[in-house]
């Protein structure tokens, strides 16, 4: 969650924030880690445990990536019990889209970025190091998620060892992403969604408004010269966008 406290500096003077350590990180210790303790429904599981936990009777939801993801799959799962949802760069919903990312993340490499990227990215690195290894991923995979590079340089180098969970990524992303498709799910979501999307978001932008097509109450807010960390990028416009909606001003 370390990397996401600049968003929740931004959020904490008009609400209580809550930053969810994910099963398996931080403080979370699994004993076991396979697609039986991380999978989609033991995520949703947590937090709804968690909104009982703080007794709210619903939660507002503000996700990054996955973060958008995870928010809009639980959105649908308790519509009753979802205020609002926000996305500050986009994850997928399908399997389909999730392979565009991919794709668009690797043509932005620079050749011996991507040599880095092939190295880390080994099945027996990943193996033997999986810490190590989605560290080193992180590192040079993120300046493709910004649209001033330097910034995503800056980033990439804030990025820790002890924040990286290789095992963990590794599982979820056979029992998750392998062969997700939240669509048939997205038109049972009640609350407003608020989708920020940056036109140089390697997510591309068809995931997003896909996404929104099949939400009743769904807004693409597009952003000029911003990419997958939106409120790094372009601060001013992501918060001019997120503070009223959450406010109900729109």
């Amino acid at each position: 969650m370390d990397y996401l406290a600049s968003a929740a500096d931004a959020l904490k003077s008009s609400y209580r924030v809550v930053l969810l350590e994910q099963r398996g990180t931080g403080r979370s210790v699994l004993p076991v880690l396979d697609e039986r303790t991380l999978n989609l429904g033991s995520y949703l599981g947590d937090l709804e445990a968690l909104r009982v936990g703080l007794g709210e009777e619903r939660l507002t939801l503000v996700g990054h990536s996955w973060g958008m993801t995870y928010g809009l799959a639980y959105a649908a799962a308790h519509p009753d019990r979802t205020r609002r949802v926000v996305s500050i760069g986009s994850g997928t919903i399908t399997a389909d889209f999730s392979q565009v990312f991919d794709d668009n993340r690797a043509s932005r490499l620079h050749p011996s970025e991507r040599e880095l990227f092939d190295y880390w990215s080994a099945p027996e690195r990943l193996r033997a190091e999986p810490d190590r290894a989605l560290l080193e991923y992180l590192r040079v995979i993120t300046p493709t998620d910004f649209w001033d590079r330097a910034k995503g340089i800056e980033f990439a180098m804030r990025w820790r060892l002890e924040w990286c969970h290789g095992r963990i990524a590794d599982v979820t992303n056979r029992a998750i992403f392998a062969g997700l498709d939240l669509r048939p799910e997205l038109d049972k979501i009640t609350a407003p969604v608020l989708i920020i999307q940056g036109h140089q978001d390697v997510a591309g932008e068809a995931n997003a408004l896909e996404a929104a097509r099949h939400i009743a109450r769904a807004e693409v807010r597009f952003l000029h010269r911003a990419g997958h960390y939106t409120w790094l990028d372009q601060p001013e416009e992501t918060w001019g966008a997120v503070l009223p909606f959450l406010a109900g001003l729109r």
